[in-house]
């Protein structure tokens, strides 16, 4: 009962009190009437829970929504409660305003200065196993979309003056989906070869994220395909090698500070943590013999490590191929990276060494798309010999295009 007071005072302060206060101190005049009150007060719990029974495009526009209104009234809190605290010491509510101006505009001011600060922190580490010295530049919160064009670059050409061997991108490098395709341009610029991974322990796993929460082997299959085409070493988070999807992991159950907190809304990241399954019949998945940190979702069971090891058509033995597959080829080992205008949701890119070049397709949408071999302009009228790499859903050329179904992908030599 606590708890559940706990909450809906929490909800009311969010979702309620900050904007409504704010609305009276505007518009004094104003008096809503009970639908209204219970439409502004319901509203966001509705929303999430209509995003929840069905995931789509409109419902993520309401999620949108919902998380708009959560962070106005986040942000309003920080004026309302302190107008009111002011009045209650008898400070005229203009005199509060203006004085909250002095304390918060110069706030404001600093922290966008420095949200385009670039801080350089430097770690020596030692290891008997390293003959030579490497100086290893790590990259990170630099959020894309949020910030200027030109914050990118400058990250770019401070990289670079640090002469380093390797560059890790490891996390928050977008902060919006459906950016133009030349904002990541500026890191084809890097001196050193730079270093991506599409999973880690703090986002859902790429299964359930880039599929709407709808996971399946040939997105698997896809998503690492397509992470080890990209420039640089190839770094899988584990368990995306099985195709795992995000677990479900019961509040009684949650580690993560933030899930415990902000549960059902947000369940932290625990979902992306739990133990990886090597076998579906052995206890806890074969992960130990005591009960783990977290538990072992019982969907993962039948994505175990021995039960695709073998097995042709499972993702871990695609993955297999196809690394046996970038092996052999020049153009994936070292070659340049250039990519191709966006079309149809449609990744492409050629990917160029002095020995090959090959142009790979990857179709990350739900529909089947054809894409005119005269829009690609890396051919420069060279023909396409398409390559059977792996069992997965791969597209074909025929009648002068790229023919892709669904989730698929084709890996074509330029000759």
């Amino acid at each position: 009962m606590l708890r559940l007071l706990v909450i809906v005072a929490v909800y009311y302060l969010i979702f309620g009190y900050a904007q409504l206060t704010a609305a009276w101190l505007l518009f004094p005049a104003w008096r809503p009437e009970t639908p209204e009150l219970l439409a502004l007060l319901a509203g966001p719990a509705a929303g999430w829970l209509v995003h929840q029974a069905r995931r789509n495009a409109a419902s993520r526009w309401v999620l949108r929504a919902v998380y708009l209104w959560l962070g106005l009234g986040f942000l309003l809190l920080w004026v309302v409660v302190p107008v009111h605290l002011l009045r209650l010491l008898g400070l005229p509510a203009g005199s509060a305003a203006l004085l909250l101006a002095c304390v918060y505009v110069p706030l404001a001011v600093w922290s966008i200065v420095n949200a385009h600060r670039i801080a350089v922190r430097r770690m020596e580490l030692s290891s008997r196993k390293l003959d030579r010295s490497l100086r290893l530049v790590q990259v990170s919160d630099v959020h894309v979309g949020s910030r200027g064009s030109g914050f990118l670059p400058r990250i770019v050409r401070r990289v670079d003056a640090l002469e380093p061997d390797a560059v890790f991108i490891t996390g928050d490098l977008l902060d919006l989906m459906g950016l133009p395709a030349d904002s990541l341009d500026s890191i084809g610029k890097l001196s050193a070869p730079a270093f991506f991974a599409i999973g880690n322990h703090d986002v859902e796993r790429v299964a359930s994220r880039w599929t709407d929460n709808e996971p399946d082997a040939r997105s698997a299959k896809l998503f690492s395909i397509l992470l080890g085409s990209l420039r640089g070493a190839l770094c899988i988070y584990q368990g995306d090698e099985l195709g795992l999807p995000q677990a479900e992991v019961p509040f009684e159950r949650l580690q993560d500070p933030y899930g415990i907190n902000f549960w059902p809304v947000y369940k932290g990241r625990d979902g992306c943590r739990t133990p990886m399954p090597w076998q579906q019949d052995a206890p806890y998945a074969g992960f130990s013999d005591a009960s783990p940190w977290l538990p072992v979702d019982r969907r993962h069971l039948a994505l175990a490590a021995d039960t695709q090891q073998g097995d042709p058509d499972s993702v871990y033995e695609c993955i297999r191929a196809f690394l046996h597959f970038r092996k052999s080829q020049p153009a994936l080992l070292h070659g340049d990276l250039d990519f191709l205008p966006v079309r149809q949701d449609v990744l492409t890119f050629a990917r160029s060494s002095a020995e090959q070049t090959l142009l790979l397709s990857f179709n990350l949408n739900g529909e089947e798309r054809a894409i005119g071999l005269g829009q690609l302009d890396a051919l420069n009228g060279r023909r396409l010999e398409k390559l059977d790499v792996v069992r997965a859903p791969q597209g074909s050329i025929a009648g002068g295009e790229l023919v892709l179904p669904p989730r698929s992908m084709l890996i074509a030599e330029v000759r």
